[in-house]
């Protein structure tokens, strides 16, 4: 019987992940544990695919914002059908954590600028993900909370 943790990560039951990261240096960290196939530059992004196990992988550098993220993967998806996409990448810029720590979201929502009458957009993620992802790092021993996330433009 496979351990929580490789069935939430879809190493058994899904056949195509994308992990979407907004750095080169949070895409390079990931891309180091893939068997690499191809690497495709576009403008403004990069997106590699390959192995990981059983697993097909695409790993996407979106670049940094909401409105690169939200063009990257809007493109990525339309040429690429994936099982489950995930996002990936450094956080914490509010409070404490560790190196290696998981959190993981339980809706998302878009910080607004100062002196601006923008609206603030909110996604509400999937909580049968989150708790099997909660219970993932709590099999492997690792770290994890899982909470509120904001996205800033910068």
């Amino acid at each position: 019987m496979p351990s929580v943790a490789a069935w939430a990560l879809g190493w058994f039951q899904l056949k195509r992940v994308g992990i979407f990261a907004a750095t080169r240096w949070e895409r390079q960290a990931i891309q180091h544990v893939l068997t690499v196939d191809t690497i495709h530059r576009g403008a403004g992004y990069c997106y590699v695919i390959g192995q990981r196990l059983r697993c097909h992988v695409v790993l996407v550098q979106t670049g940094i914002g909401p409105a690169k993220a939200r063009a990257v993967c809007r493109a990525v998806l339309q040429d690429q059908p994936l099982d489950v996409a995930i996002s990936s990448g450094l956080a914490c810029a509010l409070t404490a954590s560790s190196i290696g720590e998981l959190f993981v979201g339980t809706d998302v929502i878009t910080g607004r600028s100062e002196g601006t009458k923008e609206r603030r957009a909110e996604v509400i993620c999937d909580q049968a993900w989150a708790d099997l992802a909660l219970r993932a790092a709590q099999d492997e021993v690792l770290p994890a909370r899982a909470g509120r996330f904001v996205s800033l433009p910068r």
